[in-house]
């Protein structure tokens, strides 16, 4: 994890993308985020104020999805960058990929590939 902490300090951005398991991010996405305490720490030991080492680095959420409705498991994507947002990510933007049930059908998909697009250059400014 070390060498993951250096890159997500380093980036000027972060994209995590997962696909969409029973309702949920994979476990080995919310492994990956849990392991995300380590960047934690209390500002008072009288309190359990904590602070995070991440300091507002832009995010964007991609998550990959078979049901077709986008709106789905937006409680469950609530859940995830509310998390992502408690270690100190800013996420920026959300993207869902609805129906994505073959290797190729994000790129076959204009909307998502427009969004996805859009959020990339707005991670720029």
């Amino acid at each position: 994890m070390a060498q993951l902490y250096d890159e997500i300090f380093s980036a000027d951005a972060v994209v995590l993308g997962t696909p969409v398991f029973m309702f949920q991010v994979t476990g080995q996405t919310k492994i990956f985020v849990d392991r995300l305490f380590a960047l934690l720490y209390l500002k008072d030991a009288q309190t359990t104020d904590f602070g995070n080492k991440i300091k507002a680095k832009k995010a964007v959420t991609v998550y990959s999805q078979g049901q077709p409705d986008v709106n789905a498991f937006a409680s469950s994507f609530d859940l995830h960058e509310g998390v992502l947002k408690f270690l100190g990510f800013d996420v920026r933007q959300r993207i869902v990929g609805g129906g994505m049930r073959t290797e190729d059908a994000a790129g076959g998909n204009k909307a998502v590939m427009e969004k996805a697009y859009a959020a990339g250059a707005a991670l720029l400014t």
